[in-house]
């Protein structure tokens, strides 16, 4: 049986989200009491295809609604610190909710942010969009979380340890978007901490569209995920960069990785609303490939 789609529609909004290039918004759930709950609606993104013959370009939509709603269970499965998302819909615009990853009170500043700050040598912002990441790599991203606490719900681990355990489940669901500004830290004035995974919309082949997602071979495109938003990164594989993270680092997830079980990994896939039987099956043979290189590398 397919997840709910929640209506929030009649959810109050509360500001935009300046960051990012689609368009999303704020909301507020109701009916919390005095503290309610913060909400971002990421509404599906729209694509572009040239149509063959005619100079024309054929709109379809993204599946990144569904990329995000299976990350967020898939980090849950395996104790990773994600943003828990589910399927939504605003009026006619279908998309899903993430629930804010700040505690109340608490600023959240970008990776980009910080490594900004540091003036390392080289690094270019991620606002200038560089072409080769430059300066976003394993060692400056270290400097930056040196010494920091996880999120809290992550109980004693290190900002480290739980990086690397973002970087595994990357290349589990193939996100080639980890730039600077899809990490951050959270700030409650005496403490700064990892914020939990978020933003996960381009992993799965999200961008794929639907009228060729058949023809697609799942072995062969998880075998392409490369770490694009790093420095280097286009000729190394997201598995690659998450064990260079993982000797750096350490962390239990390459055990909790190979404990998953193959049916509930299939459970999440077939829950997800809103995708073809062929998509379903693209996915959840990517999956299995990339957990199967994730474990034997």
């Amino acid at each position: 049986m397919e997840q709910l789609t929640v209506d929030v529609s009649s959810w109050m909004v509360e500001d935009e989200e300046w960051l990012g290039e689609q368009p999303k918004l704020w909301l507020s759930e109701p009916n919390w009491g005095p503290a309610p709950q913060r909400w971002l609606f990421k509404p599906a993104r729209r694509g572009w295809l040239p149509q063959r013959g005619t100079g024309n370009l054929l709109v379809f939509h993204w599946q990144d609604a569904q990329s995000e709603v299976i990350a967020s269970q898939l980090a849950r499965t395996i104790g990773l610190p994600a943003a828990h998302v589910v399927p939504a819909r605003r009026s006619e615009e279908r998309g899903c909710i993430s629930l804010d990853v700040r505690a109340t009170g608490e600023a959240m500043h970008s990776g980009d942010t910080y490594l900004s700050g540091l003036a390392l040598p080289g690094y270019v912002p991620n606002r200038e969009r560089p072409r080769n990441r430059t300066g976003h790599h394993l060692d400056a991203i270290g400097r930056v979380l040196e010494g920091l606490p996880g999120p809290r719900c992550a109980g004693p681990a290190l900002a480290t340890e739980i990086f690397a355990g973002y970087l595994v489940l990357d290349a589990w669901i193939a996100n080639t978007d980890r730039h600077a500004e899809n990490w951050a830290l959270t700030d409650d004035g005496t403490t700064k901490r990892l914020a939990a995974s978020f933003d996960h919309g381009s992993s799965l082949g999200a961008g794929l569209d639907e009228r060729g997602i058949g023809s697609v071979d799942p072995i062969v495109f998880a075998r392409g995920g490369m770490a694009q938003k790093f420095d280097g990164g286009r000729d190394e594989t997201l598995v690659a960069l998450a064990n260079r993270a993982l000797r750096l680092w350490g962390g239990p997830w390459l055990d909790r990785l190979e404990m998953v079980d193959a049916n509930h990994e299939r459970s999440i896939v077939e829950r997800a609303p809103g995708m073809s039987d062929a998509r379903r099956t693209f996915v959840g043979h990517l999956l299995a490939e990339n957990r199967r290189r994730l474990i034997e590398s």
